[in-house]
Formats: structure tokens, sequence, C-alpha cells
């Protein structure tokens, strides 16, 4: 088998148009979950996550498959539809290169819901 380098400054599709490949490099998330809180952090869905360290309630590490290039990436995050009132927050803190955490509060305490979901922009290493 073969192994190739795909080089390409724009990608065009046949009816959408073309774009700079360079958004496409910079403008995807690098790493996606969604996840169980209430049952150990069991992942749904993911991309680029290896795991989920559930450290107490509603206080989660995301750990990333490959790493980011350093602390300057960007972490969106929600609770999903099941959280159990309107008065949630959510917040992130890089903890490394490889983890990042993920903490939901209600009514100020720190708290399980039955859906969380984030998502890390930022460089990988190559």
């Amino acid at each position: 088998m073969a192994n190739g380098k795909l080089i390409a400054d724009q990608i065009q599709h046949s009816s959408e148009g073309t774009v700079n490949s360079q958004y496409l490099i910079h403008g995807t998330a690098k790493a996606l979950v969604t996840f169980d809180p209430a049952n150990s952090g069991t992942i749904r869905r993911s991309h680029n996550v290896s795991s989920i360290t559930d450290d107490a309630p509603g206080e989660f590490r995301t750990n990333v498959t490959n790493a980011f290039k350093d602390l300057h990436s960007i972490i969106l995050h929600g609770q999903g539809e099941n959280a159990l009132n309107n008065l949630s927050s959510n917040t992130n803190e890089e903890q490394s290169t490889t983890q990042y955490k993920h903490i939901h509060f209600e009514n100020a305490t720190a708290t399980d819901c039955t859906d969380m979901n984030n998502g890390a922009f930022g460089d990988i290493l190559a």
C-alpha cells in the first residue's frame, strides 16, 4: 500500500463553490465528545477523544487521543437538553495539551446531568 500526500490550497465542491483549505485546518474542531455524566461519563459519540475521566459530581476531564500543540485551545461546551433547570452554567479549563476539564453547575453547585458535550478548537501536533 502506498502512502502519499495530498497538497491543496483550495477545495472545490461541484455545486457549492471553492474554499481555501486553510479554513479546514484552522476552522474545524480537533476534539468532539458527547457523554452521559450520570453514567460515569459513558461516551456516546466522539472524535479524537480517548476517554472521559469522572473527577467528581459535575466535573469531567476529556482526554484527547492526539495532543494539542499548546495550551491555547478554544473549548466550547453544553449540557444538552437534560439539565435539571435553566440556572445552569458550564466552565472549561485546559489541564494539559492532552486533556481539558468540563464542569457543570446548577444553582452554583457542581452536579451531574444526563447529557454533556464539548468540542475543542486548536492546533494539533503534527
